[in-house]
């Protein structure tokens, strides 16, 4: 139970609180008004570490090789460019689009960075 608390603490700080308490209004307001309002920031995001991927699947553009967008890994400083500008206000991060994330050699550290700043 203490594991419990301590985990939550760690993704519920009161900015994260106040932006989730935000969206949940505004997505009230706007469904009994049908007028569009939005007042917090989403706090999930989706961050593709790479566009390779070692598997072929027929219907993914990557296994078929023809995604037509240049192939890469992320590199870590970009990635902590964007932890940074989001860590405030996300509490779950996506590591996964199109890539095997855990093709991406700095995806641990990665992930290890995002959990300090407190990002699931």
């Amino acid at each position: 139970m203490l594991q419990d608390l301590q985990f939550l603490s760690r993704l519920a700080s009161p900015k994260k609180a106040l932006n989730i308490a935000k969206n949940v209004t505004s997505n009230r307001i706007s469904r009994t008004s049908s007028r569009y309002t939005v007042w917090g920031k989403t706090y999930t995001k989706n961050i593709e570490t790479t566009t390779h991927c070692n598997l072929r699947c027929p219907q993914c553009p990557v296994g078929l090789q023809t995604l037509l967008r240049p192939q890469g890994y992320m590199t870590f400083d970009d990635y902590r460019i964007i932890i940074d500008e989001i860590a405030d206000h996300t509490v779950l991060l996506l590591l996964f689009f199109q890539g095997e994330s855990f093709i991406n050699p700095d995806i641990i550290r990665m992930i290890n960075y995002a959990w300090e700043k407190g990002i699931f």
